[in-house]
């Protein structure tokens, strides 16, 4: 079974929690201390918030595409398993001729519909390339990009912001049987097919994998997208307009304050007049 290191996904994710949380926090104490920040910094923090969100939603639709591939990789391992089943069971003996024959045209078209299943996009107009096909992706996370090429059976990863993956997910070659009449026909295709269900289940696993670091990145970007739009907040308060207008607005409560007490100043004169 192929390995994926899931860990650099988890480490991301957390490493931009505590990103988010510190920028979330140097936004309160900015507030606080009334430091002003220069506005175009807003505006570069908001667009690479904007960029993360936007990120977060690629690579989950990306994970979404690789949870397909590994359903996919499911069903060509489940075609290939009856195939396997015939091969064992037929390839002995006290079987006649016509059940051997019946048994090798059902071999041959699952060995034809595994081929379509490994050689066609499961969905079509879509982003998808065939199961048994290379598969390159360039992880759009964001503001900055996760280059990730050849996601097969091997992972490795080169460096922080890099997930490279090796190797070929699909298929070994297997014979196509045209014509079954004997039990030898099949009994030559046990080992092949025993060798394929291992690949395929390994290369299935693969997919699986990928589409959870996937997932885990765009958690990621969710995360940094936070961070940012935090930063955003803070260094998009004009302090001098926000100290102007809290100015103003006590101005005027004084004014009406002033105006109270004079009206009670007047009062009092009409009640001295009174009496």
């Amino acid at each position: 079974m192929g390995t994926v290191n899931v860990n650099f996904g988890a480490a991301t994710a957390i490493a931009n929690s505590r990103y988010a949380a510190t920028a979330a926090t140097r936004s309160i104490a900015n507030l606080a201390d009334g430091k002003d920040q220069s506005r175009s910094n807003a505006f570069a923090a908001e667009t690479r918030a904007n960029g993360y969100a936007q990120g977060a939603k690629n690579v989950a639709m990306m994970a979404g595409r690789y949870e397909q591939y590994a359903a996919n990789g499911n069903a060509i391992m489940s075609v290939t398993q009856q195939m396997l089943e015939l091969a064992t069971k037929y390839s002995g003996t006290g079987y006649n001729t016509s059940e051997i024959v019946a048994a090798g045209a059902l071999y041959v078209t699952l060995d034809a519909y595994r081929g379509q299943l490994s050689t066609t996009p499961a969905l079509a107009n879509s982003d998808q390339v065939a199961f048994n096909a290379a598969k390159t992706e360039t992880v759009g996370a964001g503001y900055s990009t996760f280059a990730a090429t050849t996601i097969g059976r091997a992972w490795t990863i080169g460096s922080a912001s890099t997930v490279s993956a090796g190797g070929v997910t699909g298929t070994a070659t297997l014979e196509v049987i045209g014509d079954v009449d004997a039990a030898g026909d099949l009994a030559g295709k046990i080992v092949a097919l025993t060798s394929e269900v291992d690949n395929i289940a390994a290369s299935t696993a693969s997919l699986a994998e990928a589409a959870t670091v996937f997932n885990t990145i765009s958690l990621a970007s969710g995360y940094k997208s936070a961070g940012y739009s935090a930063s955003a907040d803070a260094a998009g308060v004009d302090f001098a307009a926000e100290t102007a207008r809290l100015a103003s607005a006590q101005i005027k409560a004084q004014a009406a304050n002033a105006m109270v007490a004079q009206a009670g100043v007047v009062k009092q004169t009409d009640l001295a007049l009174l009496q």
